[in-house]
């Protein structure tokens, strides 16, 4: 009996173990891991407006349409290795600039502005969220919001 339990600790161990070790396989903050070709999957929002509750409604509905048009289009962005990114619908190239990530805070940066996004990768799966409060170009927090993320997911 003390046998069979010391095999079954041992494999328990290297299940753990090796559990463990692959867990940072696609960890968020890897320039490697960002560079390619990625195909627009969904959009979502996390809203909050406690003064206003039908104002999270409209937001809400927006997203919801917006997305809908987004998902029926072919939009794609390039991460290429030397820093430059190419965003294109249905094709057409609709945004380029440059991009740089430190840890998993991403900056894209095109003509007129600099964007910060907080990203994850995991398994073949880039999710940019946006606070949408930090915007100094939009007036929801003088609106009442207390939290406005957008979340696009993009798949390699």
């Amino acid at each position: 009996m003390k046998k069979v339990f010391s095999i079954w600790s041992l494999t328990l161990l290297i299940v753990m173990c090796l559990g463990s070790s692959c867990s940072k396989d696609d960890d968020e903050g890897n320039d490697n891991n960002l560079v390619g070709l990625w195909k627009f999957s969904s959009q979502t929002a996390e809203i909050e407006n406690p003064s206003d509750p039908s104002a999270v409604k409209e937001e809400q509905a927006r997203i919801a349409l917006q997305h809908g048009i987004m998902k029926n289009m072919v939009i794609t962005i390039e991460f290429k290795s030397n820093g430059a990114y190419i965003l294109s619908i249905l094709g057409v190239i609709t945004d380029e600039g440059t991009w740089v990530l430190n840890k998993n805070i991403l900056s894209v940066t095109d003509s007129e502005e600099t964007t910060f996004f907080t990203i994850t990768i995991k398994h073949g799966m880039l999710t940019l969220t946006e606070n949408i409060l930090d915007d100094p170009n939009e007036d929801y927090r003088s609106r009442g919001f207390t939290k406005y993320n957008v979340i696009d997911t993009f798949i390699k």
